[in-house]
């Protein structure tokens, strides 16, 4: 189950595993998607295996067994980390690993306000679903990121040989927006999709 409005790329991945695709109303947004995953798991629950990713306990903690311990051997002086809302795993997990090494290091979490957003991130405003792996105790603030200016961050990586998705071009944007903030200290963010998956949306175009 997906938005109508979802990547090609991802669509195709899904049939060549052998899926069968069922649509949502890309105006109703992701939320929609979730609550129509939700309706047909309880209809017949002993025909789905249903991983729920936006409340699966186990999803925060990978990042903090694995993804937080690698990010700390590589950026040890870290003074700020920014990632986004997906489902909320990465942020939560990697952030509470970080904020039990050291309490000081800040957490940033970026949104945005422009309709429909950044393909992957939830919006996280009023009236949206709130995933339960999304630990906000974690988050110091929330900073606003242009989705266009994302896409034409994404595009420069690109020419750089880093070649990312829409969501590490507005990771990657908080994380400038940040560094411009501050007098000293060592930024981190992580790029978490590939620029694949976009090939038949404008993000390339």
């Amino acid at each position: 189950v997906m938005p109508e409005n979802a990547s090609e790329e991802r669509k195709k991945r899904l049939k060549a595993h052998g899926a069968n695709l069922i649509f949502t109303d890309a105006q109703l947004g992701y939320d929609e998607t979730l609550y129509e995953v939700k309706r047909r798991y309880g209809q017949n629950p002993d025909n789905y295996f249903y991983c729920d990713q936006y409340s699966n306990s186990n999803n925060p903690l990978a990042h903090y067994e694995t993804t937080a311990v690698e990010l700390l051997e590589q950026a040890p002086f870290i003074t700020h980390f920014v990632a986004g809302v997906g489902t909320g795993g990465t942020i939560s997990g990697i952030g509470r690993r970080l904020k039990e090494t050291n309490p000081s290091i800040e957490v940033i979490c970026i949104d945005f306000e422009e309709w429909p957003g950044v393909e992957g991130l939830k919006p996280l405003s009023a009236g949206h679903i709130i995933p339960e792996t999304f630990d906000s105790s974690v988050v110091d603030r929330m900073i606003s990121v242009d989705v266009v200016e994302g896409y034409e961050i994404s595009n420069e990586l690109a020419k750089r040989g880093i070649f990312v998705g829409q969501s590490s071009g507005a990771y990657l944007l908080g994380a400038k927006q940040v560094a411009e903030e501050i007098r000293s200290g060592h930024v981190v963010t992580i790029f978490n999709d590939i620029g694949e998956r976009y090939f038949s949306t404008s993000m390339w175009g």
